[in-house]
């Protein structure tokens, strides 16, 4: 019974790194920006923790081109910071990205896979992606994670103190039963 469960978790460590996901990011550090340099242009604003929602109609993309998208960050200079993009694994979809020196962010997005259908092979489906500025608190940790941390910490915390009352008891009862003995 042990090994089988052993040999499960094993399984799902070993498919879990074969697993491709749907988001790509990339971590930045801001610089600082030319005067007047910054939110100049009429292109959308990605703002920290407010997940910014595209949605690339079919008119908007081609198989053999994709979509080329540019954004400005909303960034303070000398925050790290890790931009994501997030989308539907029902539309596969390769994303690239390039940052420029004035914090522009510009996004290729190039549908992965071929169909056999007109439809599908003329212009891809339609595509609703997010883009997320994620800010790093101490320049470790992306602000998102805060929570998730928070939770593996009161578990750790929890467990390690039920494991201790736990040890502490058994320690306990084999020192009586020495004592018991002498």
């Amino acid at each position: 019974m042990v090994k089988m469960i052993l040999l499960r978790l094993l399984m799902v460590f070993v498919m879990a790194g074969l697993v491709l996901a749907n988001t790509e990011k990339t971590i930045f550090v801001a610089i600082d920006h030319a005067p007047n340099q910054k939110h100049h242009d009429n292109r959308p604003v990605v703002k920290p923790n407010i997940p910014l929602r595209v949605h690339l109609d079919r008119e908007d993309w081609t198989v053999q081109d994709g979509a080329e998208l540019w954004y400005t960050l909303d960034t303070t200079p000398g925050t790290r910071y890790e931009v994501r993009v997030c989308w539907p694994a029902t539309t596969p979809t390769d994303f690239h990205f390039s940052l420029s020196n004035n914090e522009a962010l510009r996004i290729q997005a190039i549908p992965s896979y071929r169909s056999y259908l007109p439809t599908y092979s003329l212009s891809p489906p339609p595509l609703d992606f997010d883009i997320i500025l994620d800010p790093f608190l101490w320049g470790m940790i992306p602000r998102s994670l805060l929570g998730t941390l928070g939770w593996v910490v009161a578990v750790v915390g929890v467990s390690v103190w039920v494991s201790v009352r736990v040890v502490w008891r058994l320690l306990k009862s084999v020192v009586r039963e020495r004592e018991k003995v002498e």
